[in-house]
């Protein structure tokens, strides 16, 4: 889904259908697909897809590779913008949540996998979200629907200061990841 950033990618020259192959690609890392199999899995043409793939090769977002007489390409993990384009779209995926939440919420932390910019489409995405309102909070991921998994830790500063005492890997795991939402900022 591409939202108001995506100037910043046309500067770059790079469509919406390069996002949708980047973002097809990037969630799927340690695979490789070739150019068919990628049309099907985002619902483009082969003509365009191909086109698009190249681009991004000259790019050196994709790599390439050459079996027989099939062309395969998969996501270039040796990009460092890589790690970042995909934590960029796991963010810019999550907003609609993250504006559903802010009235009920004190902070929204993403962490873990996706924060790292590592994760694939099996990856849950976890959240660490500082509320009062547990209930109304879990209601709503739960009535939210994301194509992944959202491993939700829902919390309140009491919640939060055990689990700083008691986990401290897991406390510096959180505090270690990327801040969606803080209300002390608005």
């Amino acid at each position: 889904m591409v939202r108001k950033n995506e100037h910043m990618f046309e500067e770059m020259n790079i469509t919406s259908l390069g996002l949708q192959i980047l973002t097809f690609l990037a969630r799927n890392p340690n695979k490789q697909f070739y150019i068919r199999e990628i049309a099907r899995n985002i619902g483009k043409s082969v003509g365009g897809t191909h086109k698009t793939l190249k681009l991004l090769k000259e790019m050196d977002f994709v790599k390439e590779n050459k079996s027989g007489k099939n062309l395969y390409y998969q996501i270039n993990p040796m990009n460092p913008s890589i790690k970042n384009f995909k934590i960029f779209i796991t963010i810019n995926e999550l907003t609609p949540l993250v504006n559903k939440l802010k009235e009920i919420s004190e902070k929204i932390i993403l962490f873990g996998s996706c924060a790292d910019g590592e994760d694939t489409t099996e990856s849950d995405i976890d959240l660490l979200v500082l509320t009062n309102e547990k209930e109304k909070v879990n209601k709503k991921i739960l009535n939210t629907k994301f194509n992944r998994k959202i491993q939700a830790v829902v919390v309140n500063t009491s919640d939060l200061i055990k689990i700083k005492e008691k986990d401290k890997a897991f406390y510096q795991e959180i505090n270690t990841g990327i801040t969606l939402w803080n209300a002390r900022n608005e």
